[in-house]
């Protein structure tokens, strides 16, 4: 690497990015969600949301500066997106373009007009998922060096030139891009926002939309306010190479002309999460915080690098549910995620018994189902736990027996726990047969829940099976 020539290179890039604001106009478009069409230019194919007009303005770089320092747009109460797009005009504009490809082909990204990228839907263009061997999903994608030129603009002028060519540079030379995956959490909250050494953050969002920092989605039906006084859960993540340059497959006949490109580089996306990523996470924490955590929005967020939230990823997004607001939910501590960073390797290599265990009495912790579900579904778990298969005799018995010596740490807690589970799963029968319950099995069902929690935990703890003729005479 010749540190002299990136300088060089540098300067090149931030003294056409300095020339170009002084002439460059922007237009703004704020859009709401219309009908849903076919946009393979946008989205690799897929089907997605359009939008409809709703207000556009041309602005100078002042003008543009002044409404990101606004934070207005972070705050509207409906379903929205904001484009922004550089206008350019007359000889000199076509001049600096070509400058500024000449650079991209010196930097050894361009091909034939397009740049291969790991900035996904930042920067339109082609863009495709792709999935590490840990779950990670990031997206990469092709776009043409008109459009990268029009980023770069808005960039810049958000910032500074120099800053974005400085940027450019180290994203050619192998410096990752750095982004977050965040997730929404329904049904469990922090007290206050925390970060552990890892990296891995909670936030505790305000109860304002006036005091939101951070670029918040809305397009997938969640509107603003269901965020306030949320936790979002942020991971960060980094991929490269940045910048690549890309490849021209032959066209399919069933394919407009953008999908034959693709980004040539292999990618490299990190994140400190084990294999399994956020779906064995969110299990884990649901254990170690006795609540079905739920996550009704997951999404990617490039920070600073997507201007105005425009092209932030969300399409691997959760329920799109957030739960109602209780007085009652679970408190996240940094010891809880922790505790759920550290089991989360486990819950990935699961026996048969205990993976079916940990889904129903998940399914039993879920606000959806009724109490008699709820009752169906803890007996599932319950069986699994304490019924070796193949016998079918004296099942009320041999369940209870087997969970009470399991988790019992004394003969009172025993007896005790013995007699919670002959009632939950005869509960669980009655609501088999009858499809519904007595008022007085809800508190049944919690105490049955518990038990059955501590089975599973303390499974994960000794990392094998029990073999219960041992437990019950004391071996």
């Amino acid at each position: 690497m010749n540190l002299a020539n990136d300088k060089s290179k540098a300067a090149v890039l931030d003294n056409l990015l300095h020339t170009a604001l002084r002439y460059t106009r922007f237009s703004v478009k704020q859009l709401t969600s219309g009908d849903v069409e076919f946009q393979p230019h946008r989205y690799g194919g897929s089907t997605s949301t359009t939008f409809e007009n709703f207000s556009e303005k041309v602005l100078d770089a002042v003008g543009l500066m002044a409404l990101q320092c606004s934070d207005a747009w972070k705050r509207q109460m409906f379903d929205f997106d904001i484009q922004v797009e550089a206008l350019h005009d007359g000889v000199e504009s076509q001049t600096r373009q070509t400058e500024f490809e000449a650079l991209l082909d010196d930097l050894g990204v361009l091909f034939d007009g397009h740049v291969g990228h790991a900035l996904g839907p930042v920067i339109p263009g082609y863009s495709r998922l792709i999935e590490g061997h840990d779950s990670l999903r990031v997206s990469v994608g092709v776009s043409k060096s008109t459009v990268l030129w029009n980023y770069l603009l808005i960039d810049a002028c958000l910032g500074t030139p120099r800053g974005t060519a400085n940027k450019v540079l180290r994203w050619a030379r192998g410096t990752p891009l750095a982004f977050e995956t965040r997730i929404l959490f329904g049904g469990l909250n922090a007290a206050s926002s925390f970060t552990l050494p890892s990296g891995i953050a909670v936030e505790r969002l305000p109860r304002k939309s006036e005091h939101l920092d951070s670029w918040l989605p809305t397009s997938h039906g969640v509107p603003l306010r269901e965020y306030l006084d949320r936790t979002v859960l942020r991971i960060p993540c980094t991929i490269s190479p940045v910048l690549s340059k890309p490849t021209n497959e032959p066209e399919r006949p069933d394919q407009p002309s953008i999908l034959s490109w693709r980004p040539s580089a292999n990618f490299e996306a990190t994140w400190p999460l084990a294999a399994g990523g956020i779906d064995q996470l969110m299990r884990a924490l649901s254990l170690v915080c006795d609540v079905a955590v739920e996550t009704p929005v997951i999404w990617t967020d490039y920070g600073d690098n997507a201007h105005f939230g425009q092209g932030n990823d969300s399409s691997n997004s959760g329920s799109g549910e957030p739960p109602p607001r209780t007085t009652t939910e679970s408190t996240l501590t940094a010891d809880d995620l922790q505790e759920a960073v550290r089991l989360q390797p486990d819950l990935c290599k699961l026996s048969s018994d205990l993976e079916t265990a940990l889904h129903y009495w998940l399914k039993s912790k879920s606000r959806h189902p009724d109490a008699a579900d709820c009752l169906v579904f803890l007996r599932t778990s319950l069986e699994a736990l304490f019924l070796p298969g193949g016998n079918k005799t004296e099942l009320t018995f041999r369940l209870a027996t087997n969970g009470a010596w399991y988790t019992g740490r004394n003969s009172a807690e025993r007896r005790q726990r013995f007699d919670t589970l002959k009632k939950v799963y005869a509960a669980a029968s009655g609501a088999v047969h009858a499809g519904r319950v007595k008022r007085s099995d809800g508190g049944l069902l919690k105490e049955g829940q518990a038990i059955c929690r501590l089975a599973i935990l303390k499974r994960l703890r000794l990392k094998q099976a029990p073999v219960w003729e041992d437990i019950v005479f004391g071996q």
